[in-house]
């Protein structure tokens, strides 16, 4: 029997969003620029059966299926994620909106680090490279880690953040799904305005057909 498969071609990191469980929040950013993920298994232990120095059986270890570490790629310094994800305080000037400051936790205290779900999007193109939509995968109940980061010259500050995700048992350990559009605006920098994603296709379609036919529609 000849099975349809479902032959899907993403690229790239098209958006990240931490959204966090306490106070909910949801930080949008687009500079993320390389995500790895791994699973993470709790192994269990061989058992053996020897009798008289013969192997008579074996009970084979199994292991099980806990969740996610991944690492994650950014291009920027964002006091906000840094505070969620590796913890830690920013401060803002008194607009409450400038940044100020970002302190790390505090030194030999245990700090109840927040709680988040991550979801990150990548394009999804067709053989002509028109984008499709995206696929949108969702990593719940995530934990992060203080934050390592080297600056050299002439290269942009890239933070990496190690994340695990650990989803309540019996929850799936990640989802991912089709979604036809990216879910915030994007600034349109010829009107000055933010668009949503579907204007904007339907901007960019307009911009080719004029360039193909060179008429303008006048409504």
């Amino acid at each position: 029997m000849t099975v349809t498969m479902n032959q899907i071609f993403t690229t790239d990191v098209s958006m990240a969003q931490v959204v966090t469980k306490k106070s909910p929040k949801t930080y949008s950013f687009k500079t993320a620029s390389k995500v790895e993920k791994k699973p993470l298994t709790v192994e269990g232990k061989e058992q053996p059966l020897d009798i008289k120095g013969v192997r008579c059986a074996v009970k084979k270890a199994k292991s099980s299926y806990v969740g996610s570490e991944i690492k994650l790629t950014d291009n920027s310094f964002t006091p906000e994620v840094y505070a969620v994800i590796a913890g830690g305080t920013v401060t803002y000037e008194e607009d409450n909106k400038t940044f100020k400051s970002y302190e790390a936790p505090a030194v030999g205290e245990e700090e109840e680090k927040q709680k988040f779900d991550l979801i990150l999007y990548s394009e999804m193109l067709d053989e002509t490279g028109e984008i499709l939509g995206y696929l949108k995968e969702t990593y719940e109940n995530c934990e992060g880690q203080l934050i390592g980061s080297s600056q050299e010259d002439d290269k942009f500050f890239a933070p990496e953040f190690t994340i695990t995700s650990r989803p309540p048992r019996g929850s799936k350990g990640f989802k991912i799904e089709q979604v036809r559009t990216l879910p915030i605006e994007l600034f349109d920098m010829a009107r000055g305005i933010f668009v949503g994603q579907a204007e904007r296709n339907e901007l960019r379609d307009k911009s080719k057909k004029i360039e193909k036919t060179g008429k303008v529609e006048v409504k």
